[in-house]
């Protein structure tokens, strides 16, 4: 309490002692009167009329402050005695924190003070936490109140929402609800481009772990022995003192607000998380990928199934759209093939166009290292060296699914680049094709990478890890090229066709087009780029043709093989698997 507001309020002075200020105040009075008819002259009575009219009216504010410590006032006076009980005081407080009403339950506080269930919000949040905090607050008032005059005192047990306590939790949920997300949704959803999680993911997630943690507040609570200290104003009994009070009543936090607790919680909860789901990958020098699961192979012809599999792989495909789509026209009595686990989906189907059978292979992997090349033998031959059916080469390389490559040991033109090296470069008449570590598929057109050292400082540039050289290029761009002539691959005859293209990052789609039942309608090298460039991919490259085109899934040839008999080749393109065996 102000001393001074103390004095003037409970210890007003005695009958003499007033008359004497009144005698004051009125010479006061008089010599201001006495100065303001001498305004228009200029005399020195003027300005001593002015310095004793000061010096009264301060003798009288003097007289009415100095019988506190009963310099001129000898004489007792009665002193104003506190009324009621401050226990009701107390009790007043705390009903009106469990009612929400933060107005006069402040009221009832000496001095400033904050309450976090002030102002209300449409934040939903914030709102629970308001909420937990008024259903959570529970008070015993232990005895009645030891009063000391104008002073009192009140045991009370009180039991709080801590928030403190609530945080710890929200920390936990918050982290481990953000990485199962990371197992649910395509990062696209989640995350920016630096692995961050999006601020309206973070909010959702942490809103849901607050409503889940506040559905049991009881286990978020704190009790404490308080001695509240009152004191008796005019307007009745006041809580002062009241720091370690509202610590408690607030939770045990120093935020202004509700809401400002809130965007720290959030902050505290997710802030410093970022993206985090496990990548797989397969070293480029190994051998073969790790053992597919035979299990996740599913032959099917109701497109429903296969949409179940594609919902299952919803984080895999990362918001990308599917070529697949159940109102293609499928070849009669063929099955779709899936194959599908956290690191690759496949699915294979046939479809008829034109009256030719186009065999399709649509990949999605999760990273660059599940797309490879192997050679016979393992190692590059200058020459015919071994060769072996894809199905049996398939095999031994644990491929998810293949389709054959450039036959390269039968020819010595274009540039052939594998496991980063350059084995042949001959560029003049063929188109090439690189594939990156990061999965993509580079062009370079006949002619280019001529110089000396170009093809070796364009690998390196590029990060490429495998090149082919047959051709030509079928689709740039999303545009499906023309070819007049071209050197390899019979271009201006039908002939049963493979290709390879990209749809999307890591997304790919295999095709070959050739006899299947009594379909035997095969294209040139110009109606094969229309037939895979409508299939929406971005770039596609023509691989060896005729009797070497084929699809193997599951250790099978998917397509119809050429005279009904696989032939045996020098080298695969593959996918795999990247979940480590064991």
């Amino acid at each position: 309490m102000n001393p001074v507001l103390d004095i003037l309020l409970f210890q007003p002075p005695s009958a003499p002692v007033l008359r004497l200020t009144m005698i004051l105040l009125i010479a006061a009075a008089l010599e201001a009167l006495g100065g303001l008819l001498l305004i228009r002259k200029k005399t020195a009575a003027k300005t001593v009329l002015a310095a004793m009219s000061f010096l009264s009216a301060a003798a009288a504010l003097i007289l009415l402050i100095l019988p506190a410590a009963e310099v001129l006032d000898p004489i007792p006076r009665p002193e104003l005695k506190p009324k009621g009980d401050p226990r009701d005081t107390a009790a007043a407080f705390f009903d009106a924190l469990r009612s929400g009403d933060a107005q006069t339950a402040a009221s009832l506080l000496e001095g400033e003070g904050q309450l976090l269930i002030g102002d209300p919000t449409e934040d939903e949040p914030v709102q629970l936490v308001r909420q937990a905090m008024i259903d959570a607050c529970s008070v015993h008032l232990r005895g009645g109140s030891v009063i000391e005059g104008r002073d009192a005192k009140q045991s009370v047990s009180l039991t709080a929402l801590d928030l403190n306590t609530l945080q710890e939790e929200l920390n936990r949920e918050t982290e481990a609800e953000l990485r199962a997300l990371c197992e649910l949704r395509p990062r696209r959803f989640l995350a920016d481009e630096n692995g961050a999680f999006l601020p309206e993911v973070r909010r959702e997630v942490w809103a849901a772990s607050l409503s889940r943690a506040l559905e049991h507040p009881e286990n978020y609570t704190q009790t404490a022995e308080l001695q509240l200290a009152l004191h008796y104003v005019p307007l009745g009994w006041r809580i002062t003192d009241a720091e370690e009070l509202l610590n408690i009543v607030n939770g045990g936090v120093s935020d202004a607000s509700a809401e400002e607790w809130a965007a720290r919680s959030l902050a505290e909860a997710s802030g410093g998380l970022v993206y985090d789901r496990p990548v797989y990958t397969v070293a480029e020098d190994a051998p073969a990928g790790p053992a597919f699961n035979a299990a996740n192979y599913v032959y099917t012809d109701d497109p429903a199934v296969v949409q179940q599999i594609v919902d299952s792989a919803a984080v895999l495909m990362d918001g990308q759209e599917l070529c697949w789509n159940p109102s293609i026209r499928r070849l009669d009595g063929s099955k779709i093939v899936c194959y599908c686990d956290d690191t690759i989906l496949m699915i294979c189907w046939k479809e008829i166009v034109d009256d030719c059978c186009l065999s399709f292979c649509e990949v999605k992997i999760a990273h660059g290292s599940q797309l490879r090349r192997s050679l016979a033998g393992g190692s590059y031959s200058r020459g015919p060296g071994t060769r072996i059916k894809e199905s049996e080469f398939a095999k031994s390389v644990n491929a998810v699914a293949s389709i054959n490559g450039d036959f390269y040991d039968y020819r010595n033109l274009g540039i052939t680049v594998y496991q980063r090296e350059v084995y042949r470069n001959n560029p003049a008449l063929l188109d090439s094709c690189f594939f990156t570590a990061s999965g993509d598929m580079l062009f370079s057109h006949r002619g280019e990478l001529m110089g000396e050292g170009e093809a070796e400082q364009f690998v390196r540039d590029n990060d490429v890890v495998f090149g082919l050289a047959f051709g030509p290029i079928l689709v740039e761009d999303g545009e499906p090229t023309y070819t007049v002539s071209y050197p390899v691959g019979e271009v201006q005859f039908h002939y049963s066709r493979a290709a390879i293209g990209q749809l999307d990052h890591l997304h790919y789609l295999l095709m070959t087009a050739g006899f299947d039942a009594w379909y035997g309608n095969v294209p040139d090298i110009n109606r094969t780029a229309q037939y895979i460039a409508a299939r929406g991919v971005d770039k596609a490259y023509a691989l060896d043709g005729g009797g070497t085109a084929e699809i193997v899934v599951d250790g099978k040839p998917y397509n119809h093989v050429d005279f009904d008999i696989e032939r045996p080749v020098s080298d695969i393109i593959y996918f795999v698997t990247a979940l480590p065996e064991e």
